[in-house]
């Protein structure tokens, strides 16, 4: 779902949630984004060591990246009971849209970083092409 609207200058305060998020939670956020249905820390480490096999993701480090995540208002965390175990399972799902997230991210740059206006916008432009040129 692609947001759509035209973007002010500058944005209010209660338009960008209190954190955005570290590049680290960016790529949890995405492993979640690609899925329907939720994840659990295990299945997001699995997921997080296919299209990132050079980091080493470890439990821990996910479990906190997860719960930092729910903190953020970006993740939200339920309770699943499975069939094998009489403990529940807490598995996550995405709180908002991936595009509203990379929305949100991408207006609290501009607002950060383009303060010279139309000049630093056209520059951001080009690169974006060139980046897209590149096949990345």
């Amino acid at each position: 779902m692609a947001v759509q609207g035209t973007v002010s200058r500058k944005m209010s305060k209660k338009t960008f949630p209190a954190d955005l998020l570290s590049p680290s939670e960016w790529k949890v956020f995405y492993v979640l984004s690609t899925r329907r249905e939720p994840l659990s820390t295990k299945e997001t480490m699995v997921e997080l060591t296919r299209i990132d096999p050079e980091s080493s993701w470890v439990f821990n480090t996910v479990q906190t990246l997860l719960k930092r995540l729910v903190e953020k208002g970006f993740l939200t965390r339920e309770e699943v009971y499975g069939s094998t175990s009489p403990r529940a399972t807490p598995v996550y799902r995405l709180a908002m849209p991936y595009d509203e997230a990379l929305r949100l991210h991408l207006l609290r740059f501009l607002d950060q970083f383009a303060l010279a206006g139309q000049r630093d916008i056209d520059l951001i432009a080009r690169l974006l092409h060139d980046y897209a040129a590149q096949g990345s």
